[in-house]
Parts: C-alpha cells; sequence; structure tokens
C-alpha cells in the first residue's frame, strides 16, 4: 500500500512540474508572440538639395548664390562651364576665351578655387539659407568673337553635401579647410 501512495505521490508531483512547464512556456511564447505599440521613427535622413538663384538683366548674369532647401546644414562647391551655344542646343567646339570674350566676376572673399576646379564655398550654409553671392557678374564681352549662329552660355553646376568636417573633408579631399558659418541673407 505504501507504493500505490507514493505512485500517487509522483504522478501527483509529474503533472504538477508538468503543468508548471506548460504554463511557463505558454507564458513565454505569449511574451513573444504579443505585439507591443509600435515604437515611432523619429530618425529623419539628412537631405540637401539646392536651388540656384540668378539675376538675368540686359544680358548680365549677376548675384548667382544658391539655396539650401534641406534639413541640414550644407557645405556647397559650384563649377562654371562657359560654351557657346546654339538656340537648338548645339555647342561650338570653339570656346570662348576669359577677358575677350566674356567678363566673368568671383565673389573670391566667401568662394576658393581648388585645384579640382571646383569653387567651394567657405561658409556652412543653414536650411533655408542663402549662401553668399558666388557670381557677382558675368556678361558677353564687347568685342566677343561668337562663332555664327551661336551665343554665350554660362551653366553652374553644384553640389552640396552636409557641413560634417567628415563628411566633406571624405567626400571632397580638395575642399579648402577654412570655414565659417554664413550670415543668413534675405
Amino acid at each position: 500500500m505504501k507504493l500505490c501512495h507514493l505512485f500517487k505521490k509522483g504522478w501527483i508531483f509529474s503533472l504538477l512540474a508538468l503543468v508548471l512547464t506548460l504554463s511557463a512556456f505558454s507564458g513565454s511564447l505569449a511574451y513573444l508572440i504579443a505585439k507591443p505599440t509600435p515604437v515611432a521613427n523619429r530618425f529623419q535622413p539628412g537631405s540637401v538639395p539646392v536651388e540656384p538663384e540668378e539675376v538675368l538683366e540686359n544680358g548680365i548674369k549677376k548675384d548667382v548664390a544658391f539655396t539650401n532647401l534641406g534639413n541640414i546644414n550644407s557645405r556647397m562647391r559650384a563649377q562654371v562651364l562657359v560654351v557657346w551655344k546654339s538656340p537648338d542646343g548645339q555647342i561650338s567646339p570653339q570656346l570662348p576665351m576669359p577677358g575677350s570674350d566674356y567678363i566673368l566676376q568671383f565673389n573670391t572673399a566667401d568662394w576658393a578655387l581648388a585645384r579640382d576646379g571646383y569653387w567651394y564655398c567657405s561658409a556652412d550654409v543653414p536650411p533655408g539659407q542663402r549662401s553668399p553671392i558666388f557670381i557677382e557678374s558675368c556678361q558677353k564681352a564687347g568685342a566677343a568673337s561668337v562663332p555664327s549662329g551661336f551665343d554665350l552660355s554660362v551653366q553652374i553646376l553644384v553640389q552640396a553635401i552636409q557641413a560634417d568636417s567628415t563628411a566633406v573633408s571624405d567626400a571632397w579631399p580638395d575642399a579648402p579647410a577654412n570655414k565659417t558659418e554664413v550670415t543668413p541673407h534675405a
């Protein structure tokens, strides 16, 4: 009889252990399956789109600057391509000569020409703000030797990058090291 009593106790302990194991397993499973309230992603990737601004009066391009339309401070660089272009978009193989065919005045106080051919803005440009003036004026010279059917075309290619010193030096190794904070322009 004692043996039967021991089997009953063992059976009860086994059943109790099985119930506890199943409870722990189902509790863990319920925890893993439950869908917690999602956390809103507050991370916003930086963007630095740029919009050029210029005044064109009587064939003179002037006050060329760039507005940072992004959501972070940006550094900018620009290249200028001056060519003879026809109304249908053809480019002349004859290149305009600076000084004799056109007169171009850069703002060298705020922009520096580097050995890679780019002009680098020395200022960080905050979101929504304009860069310092890049080109003060550009015009065809009075005695320009213009090929027949062509006119002067000044194209400005601008690039912007996050104004982080590491990002600038990694992406633009030829960028001048001098940097100032830009004052907002109207």
